[in-house]
């Protein structure tokens, strides 16, 4: 995970998934390969990235009862991926199963703390709290779980910086 700009490939057909990852350098960046991509082609986009040389970020956004994300992941570990995404909303025990499941490889669990998405309107409705609040309350739980790091809003990052043990990743916006 040495790569500090992430491309998001969202193709739906192998030939153009392929050509986008054709037209960048491996040495420059890394390649989030979503859920668009990843429903659409499958296994075989990560292989084609990793075959180029690429450090790949899958981005599937996890969110179920603990026990289903940890065997979601044990399924996917074999993959050529250097780290995924789950929701935080999740809660602590299905943070610490996704950990568990990656236990023993190199790869990196990001929770999303919020989507950027997200008005205060919206999630006042869903999590009765600001959207900055529930961010500040998805980075403790992330930090007690111990997960590597969060993804979050670039408005957030200093929320992120006190907590010393979580890395971060913004998206491009």
């Amino acid at each position: 995970m040495s790569k500090t700009i992430i491309v998001a490939i969202d193709e739906t057909q192998l030939s153009s998934f392929k050509q986008t990852v054709d037209s960048l350098n491996s040495d420059l960046c890394m390649i989030k390969v979503g859920s668009v991509s990843f429903n659409a082609i499958g296994h075989e986009a990560l292989t084609y990235a990793a075959s180029k040389g690429f450090e790949i970020f899958l981005d599937l956004k996890l969110h179920d009862i603990p026990n289903t994300v940890k065997k979601s992941i044990e399924g996917l570990i074999s993959l050529p991926i250097g780290m995924m995404t789950i929701h935080t909303s999740g809660g602590l025990e299905m943070m610490k199963a996704a950990k568990k499941a990656v236990a023993g490889t190199n790869i990196k669990i990001f929770g999303v703390t919020a989507l950027t998405s997200l008005s205060d309107d919206d999630t006042s409705a869903i999590f009765q709290r600001t959207a900055v609040n529930q961010v500040k309350e998805m980075l403790d739980l992330a930090q007690e779980a111990q997960i590597d790091g969060v993804i979050c809003s670039p408005h957030e990052l200093d929320l992120v910086v006190e907590r010393k043990s979580l890395l971060s990743i913004t998206p491009g916006i």
